[in-house]
């Protein structure tokens, strides 16, 4: 795509993909398992798998819970987040309830 067909109203879309795209490399060099990515405007939103690397950034502060619930059968659910590059990465985590 050359630049002369981004119009005024793509543009948001073409700036918003392209920053989601660099945000992936940016978390694969940094060893996160991207799930997928949704192109919301203003911010673009990435979801990865729940590991260490997201546990560490919550004791540090630079990631916060945002959601939490409880599921029948799925026990405490909840979700975390932070921001990277114009970019909302956002995670679940679960315990599951051991049925009797």
């Amino acid at each position: 795509m050359t630049p002369a067909h981004v119009t005024r109203q793509t543009e948001p879309f073409v700036a918003a993909c392209a920053r989601a795209a660099e945000t992936v490399v940016m978390l694969g060099n940094s060893h996160f398992h991207v799930l997928d990515v949704c192109i919301d405007l203003p911010r673009p939103t990435i979801r990865v798998r729940e590991c260490e690397a997201v546990r560490r950034m919550i004791e540090r502060g630079d990631a916060v819970y945002y959601a939490r619930s409880h599921e029948p059968g799925w026990g405490v659910m909840r979700g975390g987040q932070f921001q990277l590059n114009g970019c909302r990465v956002i995670w679940t985590e679960s315990q599951r309830q051991v049925r009797p």
